[in-house]
């Protein structure tokens, strides 16, 4: 039996769907809108796969010292993000505001993240005829996002945070390992190694495939909130970022801009893999 005549084993269909469109066809508001929704799924699978979730560029955290240390005028820079599902969270333009605790304390941290939104807009009517009962529908999904401040870590949330006691990695139910996750890792201290920041790319590292659990959210700085408030200095002072998970992909011409000091001989590529020369 050659192998043109095995017998196929095994066949499943995956969750993308794309329209077939031919002559004749009268369309259906269905099928436009299944083309659109190809595209978007296709993206968010290839992003959320690619990369998994985190910080893509931008989106620096800093905060200043504001009414005599009563509150805090918190600023995030421009930049993009993935969430756990592929959504790009993008902040096209700086952003600013104040966090007043009022009557409060002023806690000792504040975690600051960014969450997809999508905003609906752009009613049109939708009737046949003028006799007809009008009925309106939005026309457009606008992407936006979300900035929340607590002053504790986030439940669900993307980011890098060291393991503590690390439950065992179970079979199904992916969400809610990572539940457990991070129910068992605390805020992160100052004794952490590299090697505890590092472990949140394991699984990434090893074509480990991550799940969409539902959280739309990105972790993107902490402060010390307490400290902040009571400095008198005017100038804003950044957030922690470590336990920000930065996904940019890495350019092979990467190794050719290190400069000769920093550049590690232990962990230099093989030759001929991006260490050539730049052209001149």
């Amino acid at each position: 039996m050659n192998a043109s005549n095995l017998p196929i084993m095994q066949q499943g269909l995956s969750n993308l769907s794309r329209p077939r469109f031919s002559p004749g066809l009268l369309l259906e508001d269905e099928d436009l809108t299944a083309g659109v929704d190809y595209t978007r799924n296709l993206m968010k699978l290839m992003f959320s796969s690619l990369f998994g979730c985190g910080v893509v560029c931008g989106l620096k955290v800093t905060a200043v010292s504001e009414c005599d240390g009563r509150r805090l005028g918190i600023k995030i820079g421009r930049g993009l993000a993935l969430d756990c599902a592929g959504n790009p969270i993008n902040l096209p333009d700086d952003v600013s505001f104040p966090y007043d605790p009022g009557c409060e304390k002023m806690p000792k941290e504040l975690w600051v993240s960014v969450c997809y939104i999508e905003k609906c807009c752009r009613k049109r009517d939708v009737s046949c005829a003028p006799d007809d009962e009008g009925e309106a529908v939005y026309t457009r999904a606008v992407a936006g996002f979300e900035v929340r401040v607590c002053d504790k870590q986030p439940k669900c949330a993307c980011a890098c945070l060291p393991k503590q006691t690390q439950p065992p990695r179970q079979q199904e139910g992916c969400c809610e390992e990572h539940a457990e996750r991070n129910a068992a890792q605390p805020g992160i201290s100052a004794d952490a190694t590299a090697e505890d920041f590092c472990r949140c790319y394991d699984d990434h590292i090893n074509g480990v495939c991550g799940c969409d659990c539902g959280c739309e959210c990105v972790v993107i700085g902490k402060l010390d909130a307490f400290d902040i408030a009571t400095k008198n200095e005017k100038k804003d002072i950044p957030a922690d970022s470590r336990m920000v998970r930065n996904i940019r992909p890495m350019l092979m011409g990467h190794w050719n801009c290190i400069k000769p000091k920093q550049k590690d001989e232990a962990s230099a590529p093989p030759p001929g893999d991006g260490t050539r020369p730049p052209r001149g």
